[in-house]
């Protein structure tokens, strides 16, 4: 039954892919002994005007993972589709050269597809740089963010009579 329903929904993408524009972004996953590339993309679903993303494959790279190996499984899943790379408008990825490289990045060979398409950084890698940089900033313990907040608030009457309001809005009992 689920692998009913996966060809229902990998048809439904694969038909939207050829007759709109569509952004693939892969990354590697080492996290087993096999090394997967799960193909993601964003499509337009045009009737609904609506930006879809989905997981389109879950390809297993048995052959070591260079620019060209990595490109080939992209390739595979639109050859699957009869899909054109015309129709691809961006690649998503994150900054490795074996991604992003000129010569022998996978993007390189994306070029020599579509000229057109043009690279895009992978919001889930920004999205993940960004709440590192931000865990990086809280205090080692929760007591020493409290003890934080505590002093934060204590210095200043503006901020005491805010949180009053807060706390009366919700009707909570003020502290």
């Amino acid at each position: 039954m689920v692998k009913y329903i996966a060809k229902i929904h990998k048809d439904t993408l694969m038909e939207r892919m050829k007759t709109s524009p569509f952004s693939p972004a892969t990354d590697g996953s080492s996290d087993s002994n096999v090394k997967l590339y799960p193909i993601v993309v964003r499509t337009l679903n045009v009737k609904i005007c609506e930006v879809h993303s989905e997981v389109a494959s879950l390809p297993v790279l048995d052959v070591s993972g260079t620019g060209e190996n990595i490109f080939n499984l992209l390739d595979a899943l639109l050859q699957e589709g009869d899909i054109p790379w015309t129709n691809c408008v961006s690649f998503d990825c994150d900054n490795a050269s074996v991604m992003t490289g000129v010569h022998k990045g996978v993007f390189s060979f994306i070029k020599k597809k579509n000229p057109e398409c043009f690279l895009s950084g992978c919001t889930l890698h920004l999205v993940h740089l960004a709440a590192e940089k931000a865990a990086d900033k809280l205090p080692s313990s929760p007591a020493d963010l409290l003890v934080d907040i505590y002093y934060h608030m204590k210095k200043s009457s503006v901020r005491q009579m805010n949180l009053g309001k807060y706390q009366e809005y919700y009707g909570k009992e003020q502290q």
